[in-house]
């Protein structure tokens, strides 16, 4: 069967260009099937989805359970065509989608709007009783509150690293971070680890607010070549996403979310906040939870940097 790919990821969209790319099926979900081209991820996903750096978009009126596909079944590119199992995704007119950040910062008023549309939604799903993964971590920055010691190996691990990250803002020894911020690289379970989401918001906030402030740039550049020497610590699936977030590519929520600030829209950012939390099972909130940590983590920055004469 040959099917029409509507839209391509940007990271997809320069993978696909090159010639003679073999692979296989890496994991098959729902509404989602992974492939593996060469070292790289490409999500096989519906429309409905949010869009990702990653992706090869389909129709949602496919049933991606009547292709039969299995992982490890065998991938390969031929004529503008993705070929599975018999199964045909051709993606010669299919569009790319820019999954660079479309805004940047350069106000407080704006930094102050996410801060709050943020912290509002986290602080609806973080609790003792909650959703896991880093979700109670995401009520400290800039709070001063006290975490519970739980139980979990994740949060054994996790716990006393976010601590000393939090007691370091402010005190001029960003670089000091690098080690520990890297250490979370694959912590947690799952396709896209906890520790891996929390990096990745951070990424997200960097992003967002390092032109014109060296400082911030500095701290960014040198944070994406660490993890991108530690990256193979963590899933492949995840792997990917983190060396985009390196590159400056984010998925769609994160587009949605700071738009809304950017434009000062105080419920819409509210809004776009609470479905971020709604992602997988606590990758939304562990993402949100970076960007709170990187949020404060910039705002230091800036109010740290040396006067120029």
């Amino acid at each position: 069967m040959d099917y029409d790919v509507l839209m391509l990821g940007s990271g997809t969209a320069r993978l696909l260009a090159r010639s003679g790319l073999v692979g296989s099926v890496h994991s098959v979900f729902e509404n989602v099937v992974n492939l593996r081209i060469e070292d790289n991820i490409v999500s096989l996903q519906h429309s409905s989805l949010p869009r990702t750096p990653l992706m090869l978009v389909v129709g949602s009126e496919l049933n991606l359970k009547d292709l039969r596909l299995e992982a490890g079944s065998h991938i390969w590119l031929e004529q503008g065509c993705v070929i599975v199992k018999g199964h045909r995704f051709n993606f010669t007119a299919a569009p790319s989608w820019d999954a660079h950040l479309p805004v940047s910062f350069s106000t407080e008023e704006e930094v102050m709007i996410l801060l709050k549309g943020v912290s509002q939604a986290v602080g609806l799903t973080a609790s003792p009783l909650g959703l896991g993964g880093l979700s109670l971590f995401s009520v400290l920055p800039g709070q001063n509150m006290p975490l519970p010691d739980l139980d979990t190996p994740m949060l054994q691990a996790a716990i006393p690293v976010l601590r000393s990250l939090v007691a370091a803002i402010g005190q001029d020894k960003e670089l000091e971070l690098l080690p520990a911020l890297t250490s979370l690289i694959g912590l947690g379970p799952g396709l896209t680890p906890s520790g891996d989401d929390f990096l990745i918001g951070l990424l997200s906030a960097l992003s967002l607010l390092e032109k014109g402030n060296p400082r911030i740039g500095r701290f960014a550049v040198a944070l994406r070549q660490a993890i991108g020497e530690a990256v193979e610590k963590t899933t492949p699936l995840s792997r990917e996403f983190l060396l985009y977030a390196c590159s400056g590519e984010f998925s769609e929520p994160f587009h949605e979310l700071y738009q809304a600030a950017a434009a000062l829209d105080m419920p819409g950012t509210l809004a776009a906040a609470i479905r971020f939390t709604a992602i997988g099972h606590t990758s939304g909130v562990d993402g949100l939870t970076g960007v709170l940590y990187g949020l404060g983590v910039c705002r230091s920055l800036v109010c740290h940097a040396p006067a120029v004469d």
